[in-house]
């Protein structure tokens, strides 16, 4: 699904350049769930930019599905990122003034063979994330966790088989990350969806099936991981929570 090879990125020039990344090289089959995990700096940010097609200038290959990317058009690096690839961002970027559903549809607006079904595809899908009763509010009318989900629900719009996501947690207390977390690992596990999730947080990267660490730009490590189950954690949040009120 992505093939990283010898990717290397450096911004500025002579005594003011830095380097963000240093020889990375990474394979991520189909159906992964992978965590990037690195602390403000190490470069987790930009190498997911790279991937997703946000960044240029770079050096090295980088593969998606098979299709080389810094060989790509921009015309033909968006044709990708429409049919492949979804976002999910920390901050939700969703339009006030559109509802839910307007939300959700965007994407369906810059096309792509996947993006059918208009106003029921995005129905279906934010039933899918559990805001079936939401299609008409607006962004203002929702929680944290809710604008999460509908930002999940549009990545989802165009069926990508690749979602990456930028701290989809940080702006999340732990109880609706727990839960934002437990819809990732469902769309995974259920839907064979690749996720690519960057993340300082360590509770989060233990709910990947991959742990993938930065740096100062280089990977320090690449290890499997036993999945935690967010479910599990939300009901142990739930007892100690009950036992601190009794």
């Amino acid at each position: 699904m992505i093939s990283i090879k010898g990717l290397s990125r450096t911004f500025g020039r002579g005594a003011g350049q830095t380097t963000a990344l240093k020889d990375i090289s990474l394979e991520i089959p189909e159906g992964q769930f992978v965590a990037i995990v690195g602390t403000s700096g190490s470069g987790k940010t930009t190498l997911l930019n790279v991937i997703g097609g946000l960044d240029s200038g770079w050096k090295g290959e980088v593969s998606i599905a098979g299709q080389s990317i810094a060989k790509l058009s921009d015309a033909q690096m968006s044709k990708l990122r429409s049919e492949r690839i979804g976002f999910v961002f920390q901050h939700f970027n969703l339009l006030d003034h559109l509802s839910c559903l307007e939300n959700v549809t965007l994407p369906g607006f810059f096309g792509g063979p996947n993006a059918t079904g208009g106003a029921e595809r995005a129905r279906e899908v934010l039933r899918l994330v559990g805001l079936g009763e939401k299609i008409d509010d607006k962004p203002s009318q929702l929680s944290g966790g809710q604008k999460q989900r509908v930002a999940i629900a549009r990545a989802l719009f165009n069926r990508p088989r690749l979602i990456l996501c930028d701290e989809p947690t940080g702006s999340l207390d732990r109880r609706t990350g727990l839960q934002i977390m437990d819809l990732f690992q469902r769309l995974n596990q259920s839907e064979g969806i690749t996720l690519v999730i960057i993340t300082h947080e360590e509770h989060v990267s233990e709910m990947a099936s991959r742990v993938v660490r930065l740096e100062d730009g280089a990977m320090i490590s690449d290890e499997p991981n036993d999945p935690v189950s967010p479910a599990q954690l939300l009901e142990a949040l739930d007892k100690q929570q009950q036992e601190e009120g009794a």
